[in-house]
Formats: structure tokens, sequence, C-alpha cells
């Protein structure tokens, strides 16, 4: 037990295969007038933010809706998106979509609160208010990245060829609405990578250096409903239950690595997404077992006890080594998701040039989760997992 720890989530959770209907009444709550949709032609496509549109309309809300968020989000998009909002007279924002819709209307939320202000001025930990005016509601379409539930955005300067990280308690939405119809889309291979995604936030959570028992228990229930739920959403993607038990494992992972921070994998993957332009659930599962194998020697049984939550209290019981069964577990189930759903395995699968691996590295011990690893990673080490990964 920690002899001191936080646990922050103000973030109102909304969960369940008709969560959605919800969403007028909510807003009515909030005194909203005019909401702006922020989502992507992806997701127009597919019929997510139709939903959200038809159950305004239901309830006699207004609002406008801005559909050109790319793949990733840039400063430029989150400018011309806040300039959309002010020209609109929109009183609140509506994030539909993955990561990249979601940061895009973290980093607009910024903006309005700092309309004097460029954005690169605001980057880092704690340069933003914990409180912003501008209510935020988010609606997942992934179940990875968990950011409906993280004080967390990542926003890309184009110009520089950087990432820019934001950090702040005021970066937490107002209200998450996870509902099955909302990811029931998705294809077998994003599914796993996003469940992957989700899983790597909740094992480094578990086992970092900030871990606490309020963080403990979020991962826990966030690795469980992984382990028992990403095949079946594979084999049957309709499966509501599945797609609804992801999407809150999600949340639930993304709540606990928000207090506990997340460790060496990402520290790593988020340099291979940079270099290699590979996405991040796919590093995330390559780079897992790697780093886990230098967790084991220093991770005072963590690794041991996740075993639990990956399978059951009768195989738990009756298991002697339970690290490396847990890895053995993690391994199988990173096979049987490259059979199913063609979830890339090895580095060279993705990235072209093995050239590269240095600069990864050097990037890798720059990175702040690096900083959170239970034990000292330095260039060396990191290029032995790099190796290890290709």
């Amino acid at each position: 037990m920690r002899e001191y720890f936080e646990f922050y989530l103000p973030t109102k959770i909304l969960a369940g295969f008709s969560a959605l209907d919800n969403l007028g009444f909510e807003l009515n709550i909030l005194n909203i007038k005019k909401p702006l949709i922020v989502s992507d032609h992806v997701i127009e496509k597919v019929g997510v933010s139709g939903i959200v549109k038809n159950v305004l309309e239901h309830n006699g809300i207004c609002f406008s809706e801005f559909l050109d968020v790319p793949l990733e989000s840039s400063l430029e998009t989150v400018e011309e998106i806040a300039e959309f909002f002010n020209k609109e007279k929109c009183d609140c924002l509506i994030a539909v979509g993955g990561g990249s819709v979601i940061d895009s209307a973290k980093g607009v939320r910024i903006l309005l609160e700092y309309p004097n202000k460029k954005m690169i001025e605001l980057s880092g930990a704690d340069n933003l208010n914990t409180k912003f005016t501008t209510p935020l509601v988010v609606v997942p379409t992934t179940s990875g990245t968990g950011s409906e539930a993280t004080l967390v955005a990542v926003i890309k300067d184009t110009q520089n060829h950087v990432k820019l990280p934001f950090l702040s308690y005021g970066m937490l939405p107002d209200l998450a609405i996870l509902d099955p119809r909302s990811t029931i889309s998705l294809s077998a291979k994003m599914t796993a990578a996003t469940a992957m995604d989700a899983l790597v936030h909740a094992i480094e959570a578990y086992i970092g250096t900030q871990k606490n028992p309020v963080s403990d228990s979020f991962a826990a229930s966030a690795i469980n409903l992984i382990s028992k739920n990403v095949l079946l959403a594979i084999e049957n993607p309709k499966d509501n239950v599945s797609r609804l038990n992801l999407a809150i494992a999600s949340m639930l992972a993304g709540a606990a690595f928000s207090n506990s921070m997340v460790g060496i994998v990402h520290a790593i993957g988020h340099s291979v997404g940079a270099v290699c332009e590979v996405p991040h659930g796919v590093s995330m599962s390559i780079l897992l077992l790697p780093c886990l194998e230098y967790y084991k020697s220093v991770s005072n049984n963590y690794l041991g006890e996740l075993l639990l939550y990956l399978t059951d209290t009768e195989y738990f019981a009756s298991t002697k080594d339970k690290t490396n069964a847990n890895l053995d577990f993690i391994r199988n189930l990173l096979n049987t998701l490259n059979q199913k759903a063609q979830l890339p395995l090895h580095l060279k699968d993705v990235c072209k040039d093995k050239s590269e691996l240095g600069k990864i590295a050097e990037l890798s011990i720059n990175d702040g989760a690096i900083t959170f690893s239970p034990f000292f990673a330095d260039k060396k080490i990191v290029l032995e997992i790099l190796e290890k990964a290709w």
C-alpha cells in the first residue's frame, strides 16, 4: 500500500445497450442549447454519428457538425474546429470517434479556454486549468485509447513534425457514453489492436511505480473483461455484450493509467509510432512481451498476480510459476489474434527499415512514460527490447 495516493475521475459514465438514447436528457441537465458534433467521414459513413444526430433531433436540440477530422489530430484541425465552433455559436462539444477525434475535441476545448494563447505554449503537464467552461461529451467508437477517461490529449504539430502532449485534469470529459452500437462496425484487426492497447494500459498501470489500490481495481477489472471478451467480439462482431464489455474495459484501463501512469511499453511504442507510422495498438501488441520479459525480474510478483485476472481462480490456484504462466497466456492470446485478426506480431512486419531502431531507442529514452517504468532503461536496454521485438 502506498503511503499516499490520489485518484481522480470526475467524468460521468453512461454505459449500456441504449446508452446513447440518454444523451438528450444529459444535455438538458447541462443546459446545452447548441452542441457541435466533432467526428470524421468514416464514422459518418458507418452511421454512429447518425445515431447521435437522431437522438438530438428527437429531443429538439439544434446542433452543428464538423466531420473533417484527419487520422491524426493536428494543430491546424483544432484551430479550424474552434473557429467553426465560435462561428456557429455552439456551447458544447460532442466528440464521436476514436483517439484522433477525441483528442481534437480536447484541443478545441483548450483553445476555447485560452483564446489568446497559441496551443504550443500550453503543451506539457499542468499548464492548463483544472476546470474547463465548455462542456465535453465523448462517444468513443473504438475500445482502446480510453481517452474518454483520461487527462491526456496528443496533437500533432505538422510544421515541426512532433506530437505535442497536453496533460491536465481539465482535459477529462464531463460525460462519456459507452454504447455497443458505437463499436459494432469495427473490423477484426481493429478490434484486436484496440483491445491490446487497452490491455497494455491496464497492465502497465498495475505494475508501474505509481500504482495504488484504486487504480489496481480498475486495471484488474479491465484485464479480466478484455481477456474474456476480445475473442468473442472478433468471432461474433455483432455481439452487443462483448462489444459493451470491451468498451467498459477500455474506459477502466484509461482511468487506471490516467491516475497511475504507463511505462516502457508506451515509451517505446510512442517512438515506433512516430518513426514507422505504426498504429498505436499494433505497436503495443508487438512490444508488450519483450518489455514484460524485463519487467519480470523487478515487478515484485505483480505480473504473477495478473494471471488471476487473465484466467480464473482455479487455474491461478493450481499454477506454481504464475509469472511465466502469465507471459505464456499473453503469448498464446497474441498468436490467436494474429491467426484470427491478422494482428502483427513483429516489428519487421510493420517497420521497413531496421536501421531506424537506433532513432527509435533515442526517442524512447526521452519519452516521459519511461520515467514510470519499475526498472531503469537506458538506450542499450531499449535496443535489446527492440531487437527482440524485431
